[in-house]
């Protein structure tokens, strides 16, 4: 591994090392995520045309939360700690549905 992957690595596991240890929800890891940058590009990937899109912070932020809306409608009379499964093809979608079953 190179040098500066692996310090990526390692600065990832040390921050996620202090996360294991506070008393920060999901929703509060999730928030000071989106919050630290909101218009910097969140993900980059490809449409079904093959043309490159970018997705702020701002942009998965209010995807997640119309998601979560939506979900916590639809289960809303589903016992509270049922495990929701999340089965989607590899797509942008993926990431904004795993928040908004966290925050639903």
């Amino acid at each position: 591994m190179r040098k500066d992957n692996y310090d990526a690595v390692k600065a990832f596991m040390t921050e996620t090392r202090k996360l294991e240890n506070t008393a920060m929800t999901m929703e509060d890891i999730y928030t000071s995520i989106v919050e630290r940058c909101p218009t910097a590009p969140c993900a980059i990937y490809f449409d079904e045309s093959g043309k490159a899109k970018r997705q702020t912070y701002e942009d998965f932020r209010s995807a997640v939360f119309h998601a979560a809306s939506k979900l916590s409608s639809l289960f809303s009379n589903t016992a509270p700690r049922t495990v929701i499964g999340l089965k989607l093809r590899n797509s942008p979608r993926w990431p904004v549905f795993f928040w908004a079953i966290l925050m639903s």
